[in-house]
């Protein structure tokens, strides 16, 4: 499928404010499940200066910085995105990685490191267990049946602001947004030997309680598979409908506006709007 994205920024200050180095996430992915065909990024006040960059994780970035104080930050992305996995089960995974735990290669311990973790709370444990026992301890059936228990468990609740929150707190209130589930999601992967990490992209579905916004899922390393998606907020695997925007092991790293201002006494105000259509010719926006 191909999407055309909008996603506009604003903030807005009481007083002049002097904007510090700012970091944005808003550059879909390419790689071998989205492919990036146009993509165009509005800034103002006029930038003294945007580097196109790759972050530490490898995802596409910009660094801007500014000179003289302003009252008002507008950023504006426009992307075109080929989406491409219809079936995300295309794969067959290699014998070390059917049964849990899985045993990832000497080559691949390292790399995947910062991915995992040695222990985790008692309350996302027993989450992770009774998922592998429902799936006899079978590495595919554990993450739909995990997806599922925290999709049926968890209410969604609309969280714009903040870091997501430490799992066991969502367990606790039983109720998160798509972050936070995404978060539980990896943490109990990580507790059963699994890498994953958090991903940050759009969702395209008119009938989700999500809407156009900003969303959030948990990818896994699998051999045979590499990274796949799971969306414990809708319950499902990453298909089509996901549009990719950076990923990393600790979601403060993938957040789409990262950077503060200078001021006394300014106070902020933000407003953000994201439209999402799938299209078959570009509109003249990002033609």
């Amino acid at each position: 499928m191909i999407y055309e994205i909008n996603h506009r920024l604003h903030y807005q200050y009481s007083h002049p404010v002097f904007l510090e180095t700012q970091l944005l996430h808003l550059k879909p992915l390419t790689d071998a499940h989205q492919t990036l065909k146009k993509y165009r990024l509005k800034i103002e006040p006029e930038p003294a200066l945007i580097t196109e960059t790759a972050d530490a994780a490898g995802n596409p970035a910009h660094e801007i910085w500014f000179r003289g104080n302003t009252t008002r930050f507008l950023i504006e992305a426009f992307s075109l995105v080929e989406t491409k996995r219809q079936n995300p089960f295309n794969y067959l995974l290699r014998e070390n990685s059917l049964s849990l735990p899985v045993q990832y290669p000497d080559l691949l311990k390292e790399t995947l490191k910062p991915y995992q973790q040695q222990h985790a709370h008692p309350a996302v444990a027993d989450i992770a267990h009774e998922a592998a026992n429902r799936a006899g301890q079978k590495t595919s059936p554990f993450l739909s049946e995990l997806c599922l228990i925290i999709h049926q468990r968890i209410h969604y609740r609309h969280r714009e602001e903040g870091f997501p929150w430490a799992p066991e707190k969502t367990i606790a209130e039983r109720s998160g947004s798509c972050r936070d589930m995404a978060l539980l999601f990896i943490a109990c992967c990580r507790a059963v030997g699994l890498a994953a990490k958090f991903t940050s992209g759009y969702l395209w579905d008119s009938t989700s309680l999500i809407g156009s916004d900003l969303h959030a899922w948990s990818e896994v390393y699998l051999e045979g598979a590499g990274w796949r998606g799971y969306d414990p907020s809708t319950g499902l695997a990453i298909d089509e409908h996901y549009i990719s925007l950076a990923s990393a092991q600790d979601p403060r790293l993938v957040t789409p506006v990262i950077g503060t201002f200078r001021s006394n006494s300014a106070i902020s105000h933000f407003e953000k709007q994201v439209s999402i259509k799938p299209v078959s010719e570009p509109s003249s926006l990002i033609a």
